[in-house]
């Protein structure tokens, strides 16, 4: 995918001026900006999760807990990928048609 996005010249005057003194190649200027917009997203999921849990109560959160490690020893113990969802393997829910693979590949 390619996109069109304009930057002031001192943004772009400083990527290219740090992109160079790193032994920038071609092609590093948009890794350098796939690398910030991850960063971003990740940042702002952070973000929005710490705002949803300073709502929840400790119950809840236990809740969340319990079920999430539920989750990951069916995985690791049944080798079957399971719906991390409150309707999945902690309330009855059904298994995931997605094979859980080992290091070794099968």
């Amino acid at each position: 995918m390619k996109w069109l996005v304009s930057v002031p010249e001192s943004v772009n005057g400083a990527v290219r001026m740090h992109l160079a003194q790193s032994g920038g190649r071609k092609g590093d200027l948009s890794k350098f900006v796939v690398e910030a917009v991850e960063g971003e997203m990740a940042r702002r999921t952070v973000v929005l999760v710490r705002e949803g849990n300073a709502r929840a109560g400790v119950e809840d959160v236990q809740r969340a807990v319990r079920a999430a490690v539920a989750v990951v020893r069916a995985e690791r113990f049944t080798g079957v990928v399971r719906d991390p969802s409150p309707s999945g393997p902690v309330s009855g829910g059904s298994k995931s048609a997605v094979p859980f693979l080992s290091p070794s590949g099968t």
